[in-house]
C-alpha cells in the first residue's frame, strides 16, 4: 500500500499537523489503518515516522484528534526534541511507532506479546536515509530495549 502525507499550517507552528492519506487522498489513522505486519516470518513491520533523523522538533501521533495526525504539542513548541540545560539535542535516528500496537494495559498484543501502556510501541530506525514525518517505512526488527520500568 502506498501512502502520502498532507501538511497543514506552517512547519513548527502550534497548528502544524501531518496527516497520512491513502494514495487516493482519503485520510487514514496511522495508528489504526496501517497494518503492522509486512512479513512476520522475516520480522518486517511497518513503522510510521514521527521525528526524522537530525530533526530537533518533537512530534508525536495525536491519539485524541480525528485521523490521529502527527503534531507538535503546543507546550512543546520551541523546546525541540530534547533539552538538557540550554543545549538542544537533535534526534540522531529516524524515530516513530509501530502501527496497531496501542494496547490497553491489561491486554497482551497477539504478535509482539507485550502488555500495553495506552501508547504505540516506539521504533528507532537505524537506517542511514533521512525519513520524513508521516512516512510509512518497512522496518526489520532485530531487537528491542527498554528504558525505565514499572514498579
Amino acid at each position: 500500500m502506498v501512502y502520502t502525507i498532507k501538511k497543514v499550517d506552517l512547519k513548527n507552528s502550534v497548528n502544524y499537523k501531518v496527516y497520512v492519506e491513502r494514495k487516493n487522498g482519503k485520510p487514514i489513522s496511522p495508528l489504526h489503518d496501517i497494518p503492522l505486519n509486512v512479513n512476520i516470518d522475516q520480522q518486517i513491520f511497518n513503522m510510521v515516522v514521527e521525528i526524522p533523523r537530525w530533526s530537533n522538533t518533537k512530534r508525536e501521533i495525536s491519539k485524541k484528534e480525528k485521523w490521529n495526525p502527527i503534531a507538535q504539542l503546543a507546550e512543546k513548541v520551541g523546546q525541540g526534541f530534547a533539552k538538557t540545560g540550554s543545549a538542544q539535542k537533535e534526534c540522531f535516528r529516524n524515530y516513530g511507532v509501530f502501527p496497531q500496537t496501542c494496547q490497553l494495559s491489561n491486554q497482551a498484543h497477539p504478535v509482539i506479546k507485550t502488555v500495553g501502556e495506552h501508547s504505540p510501541l516506539d521504533v528507532l530506525d537505524i537506517a542511514e536515509a533521512i525519513a520524513y514525518t508521516g512516512q510509512v517505512k518497512k522496518s526489520q526488527s532485530f531487537g528491542c530495549f527498554g528504558i525505565g520500568g514499572r514498579g
